[in-house]
């Protein structure tokens, strides 16, 4: 379904660059007809954007052997401490 959205987005945003192009090539192009489609893509492609599933947040590997390293200081320094 989401793909389906994604191309009729596409489909919309190609539609108001053609009226655009035609507008700068010097055509006759209706402006309400360009305004309709530059505002259905925009329309279009905001909800696509809103239907987007949010990331799976994963942890970057530099991030977990910080995180052991901190752990590892944390547990000498902790054994340090008893151990005067």
């Amino acid at each position: 379904m989401q793909l389906q959205a994604i191309e009729r987005a596409a489909m919309h945003v190609v539609i108001a660059e053609d009226y655009t192009a035609r507008k700068l090539a010097g055509e006759a192009v209706c402006a309400l007809e360009m305004i309709r489609a530059e505002n259905t893509a925009r329309r279009s492609v905001a909800a696509v954007l809103a239907s987007k599933p949010d990331p799976t947040p994963t942890e970057r590997p530099g991030l977990a052997i910080a995180r052991r390293r901190w752990a590892e200081n944390a547990a000498r320094a902790a054994a340090k401490k008893d151990g005067e």
